[in-house]
C-alpha cells in the first residue's frame, strides 16, 4: 500500500487551497487525491472516489512524495518539434508559386503529388507527404486555384508577402 507522507500544516493548507480551485482542474484533482491519502484511504478507494485508475493515484501520490506542492502543476511537454525548418518551409512555399516549366518540369501546373516529387528531386526535402505540404502551404496563406495553380489568399496577397527565407538566393536548386 503506499500513502501519502506526513504533510506539514503549510502543505495541508495549500492542498486544501488548491483542492478548492476549480478553474485549475488538473491541479485541483491532484490536490484532491494527495489530500484523501494522508486521511488514510487506500490507493483504490481514491481511484474509485475521484474516477480514475489505480496507476493514477499511485502516480501523483509518488510525484507529491518527491517533488512536494510543485508535483500539482501539469508538466507540459511542448509537442513534437517541427520536421522541416523555416528555409525548407520558405522553399516549399516558393516552389508552389513558381510555375512548374520555369523550376524545369514538364507539367502545365502543380498538384500535391507533382509538389511533392519535385520537392525530393530538387532535394529540398529527403521525403515529404502531402498532407505536410498541405498543411505548410496553408500556413503561408497560399490557396491553390480551380485551374491548379497556386496562389497567395487574403491579407499576404494583397500586402505582396514575400516567402524567400534569410538568405535565400531567390533560385530554385537545379540539382
Amino acid at each position: 500500500m503506499i500513502f501519502v507522507r506526513e504533510l506539514s500544516a503549510e502543505e495541508r493548507a495549500e492542498l486544501e487551497r488548491a483542492a478548492r480551485r476549480r478553474h485549475r482542474v488538473v491541479s485541483s484533482r491532484r490536490a484532491a487525491i494527495v489530500l484523501a491519502s494522508a486521511q488514510g484511504l487506500t490507493a483504490p478507494q481514491i481511484a474509485q472516489r475521484f474516477h480514475c485508475s489505480v496507476d493514477h493515484v499511485r502516480h501523483v501520490i509518488h510525484h507529491f512524495n518527491e517533488h512536494g506542492l510543485d508535483a500539482l502543476k501539469p508538466a507540459y511537454c511542448g509537442g513534437r518539434p517541427r520536421v522541416f525548418d523555416a528555409n525548407q518551409r520558405a522553399r516549399i512555399v516558393k516552389l508552389a508559386l513558381t510555375p512548374p516549366q520555369v523550376a524545369g518540369f514538364p507539367w502545365p501546373c502543380w498538384s500535391l503529388s507533382r509538389l511533392q516529387e519535385a520537392l525530393v528531386q530538387l532535394h529540398i526535402v529527403d521525403g515529404i507527404s502531402k498532407e505536410t505540404i498541405r498543411l505548410v502551404l496553408d500556413e503561408a496563406g497560399v490557396r491553390c486555384r480551380s485551374r491548379g495553380a497556386w496562389r497567395l489568399a487574403g491579407r499576404r496577397a494583397r500586402k505582396g508577402a514575400t516567402h524567400a527565407a534569410p538568405g535565400d538566393s531567390g533560385e530554385l536548386p537545379t540539382d
